[in-house]
């Protein structure tokens, strides 16, 4: 799930140093088979056409080889990835995302709320746009934005995230670093937890 912070409510371990993931080929192929595909299936990877996607779509496709899932990708232009997702026409995609504002709702919305999975929804963010529709989720969702004391509300998060970890189909990959080059007769510049709070107005040449 995409809340990253800092959960230390009791009874839950600190979901930010979690490792919960591992490669073994051998689950993944005895759990494909429970799942109705003891011989794989061949799937569509949508993927942005510049760096560094082309290389991190090969070694998805290449771990999905390894399970029997032969994946064709599919580059594009960013526009084009974003709006074939968005009109749910995807069958996998890898794309970018980050929040829209500093609270762990913008992401925790985005990926488990899908209080309506029809194609006259008011709420069209990623778990529609995938057709992922788990009540539970979207519950615990309204419950934790409403929640008003910091700690029931840290609660809720980290049991909203452990439940995603177990059944959405959404897979967390990567964190990308921001990174700013600068001479040395340049100072001043603020970069943001996101784009849109990275401040140039103080930026100042020796």
């Amino acid at each position: 799930m995409g809340c990253l912070a800092d959960f230390s409510a009791e009874g839950f371990t600190r979901i930010d140093t979690d490792r919960p993931f591992k490669k073994d080929v051998a689950k993944a192929k005895e759990l494909l088979a429970v799942g109705g595909y003891p011989n794989g299936f061949d799937v569509v990877l949508d993927y942005y056409a510049r760096s560094p996607y082309a290389d991190i779509a090969l070694a998805i496709q290449s771990d999905l080889a390894a399970i029997g899932v032969k994946a064709q990708l599919l580059a594009g232009e960013t526009k084009q990835v974003t709006t074939k997702m968005r009109a749910r026409q995807h069958q996998m995609t890898l794309m970018i995302w980050f929040p829209d504002y500093l609270d762990p709702n913008s992401n925790a919305q985005a990926f488990n709320a899908n209080p309506d999975d029809s194609d006259s929804a008011k709420l069209k963010l990623p778990a529609w746009r995938c057709h992922f529709v788990d009540k539970e989720l979207t519950a615990a969702v309204d419950s934790a934005v409403k929640e008003l004391d910091p700690e029931k509300r840290m609660e809720i998060y980290a049991k909203m995230q452990l439940d995603a970890m177990e059944r959405s189909p959404f897979v967390f990959l990567l964190q990308s670093a921001e990174v700013v080059t600068m001479r040395k007769s340049v100072s001043g510049i603020e970069l943001g937890l996101m784009p849109d709070y990275t401040n140039y107005a103080r930026i100042t040449k020796a």
